[in-house]
């Protein structure tokens, strides 16, 4: 999940910096999330691609394979939420906001704690499951806060490399 993911910010930060088009680097950051997705999706949802990389290639059988399966397609959908948090952090990052970062990490938290709480409590889900399904959500709070507190430092980007886009060329 985090594979293709991972560069994401960096790479958004250091184009933000050279001044490129805020609205292209956010398409160019989505595309980035579905096509993890897709991926995603696939190895966790297609039966031979899931015992190839669950059975052959981790090694995993039986029980192990099941809850790892679970795993993974908890965590399939992920990559379109984690490229738009990390679209919006480097927004915030871009613009010195960085308090804005301490709140959606305190959301976060706040959204852990109360899933870690209340899913053991309320299901007879497996560990495997609360622990996909824990990061699942708190990461989907991450991506939405980082969007509420984001989008104000996005429009700025989007404004000066509007302003801007003339002055390079």
């Amino acid at each position: 999940v985090t594979l293709v993911a991972g560069g994401v910010q960096p790479t958004v930060l250091s184009l933000f910096g050279r001044g490129d088009d805020a609205g292209k680097i956010g398409r160019f950051a989505v595309i980035v999330g579905f096509v993890g997705m897709i991926g995603g999706v696939l190895v966790a949802w297609v039966p031979p691609l899931t015992a190839l990389v669950v059975e052959d290639l981790l090694g995993a059988s039986g029980r192990l394979a099941e809850l790892t399966t679970v795993g993974l397609r908890l965590l399939s959908f992920l990559p379109p939420l984690m490229t738009v948090e990390q679209l919006y952090a480097a927004a915030l990052l871009q613009t010195k906001r960085t308090r804005a970062l301490v709140w959606v990490n305190v959301w976060r938290l706040v959204g852990l704690i109360a899933f870690v709480v209340l899913v053991p409590l309320s299901t007879n889900w497996s560990g495997a499951a609360i622990g996909a399904g824990a990061v699942s959500f708190t990461l989907t709070i991450e991506a939405v806060f980082a969007w509420v507190y984001g989008r104000p430092a996005f429009a700025e980007l989007r404004e000066r490399s509007r302003s801007t886009a003339g002055e390079r060329w």
